[in-house]
């Protein structure tokens, strides 16, 4: 860059080694260009992501680079309270505490479950105690249509970005449009980051959540949808193909679609990535 350059990474803890690698490369002196690098992450999920640590590590390293981390602390427990209290009609607002516990700080959750309060104009129970809020997620899901809950339980299951194409067919459904604008609007899904043509989950909490009440049978019956979806394409993804196959009860397949998948990966220079596939194949 011939000017100064400002660059965000947002969700850093799902960046892998081999760009973690690459990125701290570029930034290695003596030639490191102007640039400001904005990494945003979960902090309590540093040690689960190796990508994550190797970055951290990588920027850390070299003295050319000046490394600042910035924590961004949640709302309090007395701000979440209130925010709660806000959103809340009169009659409910009694249940603010039970959802500031249950939010641990994080407004996105507070609104959504403050919503759920209202419109279900539910019961606190005596005693204080936090709100589920993942169950709160898994009961308003159950409240929408159904061929609505199944795009969203195919999305949330899949660990990767779905494109519509892939999701109609996975679910059977001739043009699936109109109900996954509605599930935006709703702040159940939304368009990837890195693909604008490809839905994910709106939050990493609704997808854990969705995907932790769908029973065994649900989600074989669904990784089942996904391979045969995918082996309809002329060129299905090996690394998705791999990762449903696996899901689906077929880990015979599922290896020689690691093969695959770790091949392409070594051929794109993702060695460390190639050599986790390989693992699985064998």
């Amino acid at each position: 860059a011939q000017a100064p350059l400002v660059v965000h990474l947002d969700d850093a803890q799902w960046c892998d080694v081999d760009g973690a690698r690459l990125l701290t490369h570029l930034l290695t002196p003596p030639d490191v260009p102007p640039l400001l690098l904005v990494c945003s992450y979960r902090d309590d999920e540093v040690d689960a992501h190796a990508g994550l640590v190797a970055l951290l590590e990588g920027l850390q390293r070299h003295e050319g680079v000046n490394v600042r981390a910035l924590p961004l602390e949640g709302l309090s427990d007395a701000e979440s309270q209130a925010l709660a209290e806000e959103l809340l009609p009169e009659g409910l607002r009694r249940q603010a505490s039970d959802i500031a516990l249950g939010a641990r700080g994080n407004p996105f959750l507070v609104t959504l479950a403050a919503a759920w309060s209202a419109a279900s104009e539910s019961t606190p129970s005596p005693a204080r105690s936090a709100l589920d809020v993942d169950e709160v997620l898994r009961r308003r899901a159950a409240l929408l249509p159904r061929h609505e809950q199944d795009f969203l339980e195919v999305v949330c299951l899949a660990g990767h970005a779905v494109h519509l194409d892939l999701l109609q067919r996975v679910c059977g459904a001739r043009d699936a449009t109109p109900a996954v604008r509605r599930l935006q609007t709703l702040r159940w899904l939304r368009t990837s980051r890195l693909r604008s043509d490809a839905l994910v989950a709106y939050h990493d909490r609704v997808g854990n959540a969705i995907r932790a009440g769908l029973t065994p049978e649900r989600r074989v019956h669904w990784h089942r949808a996904y391979v045969r979806a995918l082996e309809e394409h002329p060129t299905p993804n090996p690394e998705y193909l791999t990762q449903h196959l696996l899901g689906a009860g077929e880990p015979r397949r599922a290896g020689r679609a690691a093969r695959d998948a770790a091949e392409a990966a070594s051929a794109a220079l993702a060695f460390d990535r190639a050599v986790d596939l390989f693992d699985t194949a064998l």
